[in-house]
């Protein structure tokens, strides 16, 4: 890797536990509470669960269609 005069060799971040898994431990969180919400509750947490167990398959759909970076 290397910068945009291609002479300095670019440095990588570091990046602390929490910036690395703050957005799958919220999907886990999610799906979770959707998972524990179907079995608990009916009539509107039905929907609330359905919603919240398909934020997992719809970013999977959103990432593998979005352009790969170069």
């Amino acid at each position: 890797m290397t910068s945009s005069n291609d002479s300095v060799p670019m440095m990588r971040q570091r990046r602390s536990a929490a910036v690395i898994f703050r957005w799958p431990l919220l999907i886990g969180v999610a799906t979770g509470y959707g998972l524990v919400s179907a079995l608990v509750a009916d009539g509107l947490w039905d929907w609330i669960a359905s919603l919240s167990l398909a934020v997992p398959v719809a970013l999977a759909v959103w990432f593998y269609r979005r352009p790969a970076q170069s």
